[in-house]
């Protein structure tokens, strides 16, 4: 399975929204199984797992998929039930019109506009005054879900041209490199996904079967990269990340230019042009990978800093308070 991580910053968000809707933040974060003292450490993040946990607690408790963001709040079920609707369609194209007919038929304060271009598509989210979302995190993950439901829909990767947001780009823009895998555009016109119109005529090749499963999955599904992310940035991931799970020594730059059959200087440059590097990719895997064993509590800390390559315990402290801000001792206090 994929790992990541999420920065604390969607946690003081989801909160601030539960909070507002009357729900009780300690008893959220109990649930979640989330340390409160980390709300006060920008630098820190939590799992897929507790982020998954925290959805799941406040739409249970709003008793709404809009965790609180919505001031008309669609009851738990509308997702899947767009999901039906959208499943009998022939082509993705056809699919993303029907959406768009879906949240019209319902007074919501989410609204999607879909148009498509001889060379790009526009799937758009529309803010009204009914959601309310200071942080923006509600449009980010909205944006971010439909992506993954398109691409899950037709089983194949949709390489966005690029992605555009109507507010100022945020102090941690760098994690919408990870979740789009494309370049963001801030202060824009719209809040958007520009798609390549080539992708509206593929197939829908999902049925109902496959969408139970798929939404028994969520939302970890969604908040997960997809297995069909063709990105050289997920490729260089899943290697380092496979390494560090068979307790191999972890691949370095060379190893990986043959696997990937580039040439070191190629594959420098091309990570340059996804926004990142071989270093941060795996300083971001050892991260996630630490932060996610520190939570299960199953591995002392001399063995999680034997599997993630280090050579001792004090390398590892080093290294980890440089990653979040924190020691990783602060895991496992209760």
């Amino acid at each position: 399975m994929y790992i990541s991580t999420f920065p604390i910053h969607y946690v003081k968000s989801l909160l601030r929204s539960a909070t507002a809707s009357g729900l009780n933040a300690d008893a959220l974060l109990r649930f979640a199984k989330i340390d409160p003292k980390m709300l006060d450490d920008d630098g820190a993040r939590v799992s897929q797992v507790c982020i998954s946990r925290l959805f799941r607690a406040i739409a249970s408790r709003v008793n709404s998929e809009s965790l609180g963001f919505e001031t008309h709040q669609p009851p738990l079920g509308s997702f899947a039930m767009m999901c039906n609707a959208t499943l009998q369609s022939d082509t993705l194209g056809h699919a993303l019109s029907k959406m768009q007919m879906f949240y019209v038929m319902f007074p919501l304060a989410t609204q999607i506009d879909f148009s498509q271009g001889e060379d790009y598509s526009y799937f758009e989210i529309k803010k009204s005054e009914g959601i309310i979302d200071p942080d923006h995190l509600y449009m980010e993950l909205g944006l971010a879900i439909f992506h993954r439901y398109a691409q899950w829909l037709i089983d194949q990767p949709i390489p966005l041209a690029r992605v555009e947001f109507a507010f100022p780009k945020p102090p941690y823009s760098l994690e919408f490199v990870a979740v789009f895998s494309a370049s963001a555009v801030f202060s824009a016109e719209h809040t958007r996904l520009v798609l390549p119109s080539e992708s509206m005529s593929a197939p829908i090749v999902q049925d109902k079967k496959s969408m139970k499963l798929f939404l028994k999955a969520a939302p970890l599904s969604f908040l997960t990269e997809p297995e069909f992310d063709r990105s050289i940035t997920a490729k260089v991931r899943r290697l380092i990340q496979g390494t560090i799970e068979r307790e191999e020594e972890i691949v370095e730059m060379d190893e990986l230019s043959a696997e990937l059959h580039y040439t070191p200087a190629t594959l420098r440059r091309k990570l340059q042009q996804e926004q990142t590097s071989y270093r941060k990719i795996k300083d971001d895997v050892r991260r996630d990978i630490a932060i996610t064993l520190l939570e299960g509590r199953q591995l002392s800390l001399e063995n999680i800093a034997l599997k993630l390559g280090f050579l001792d315990s004090s390398s590892f402290y080093r290294a980890f308070k440089r990653w979040t801000g924190t020691q990783p001792r602060s895991f496992l206090s209760d």
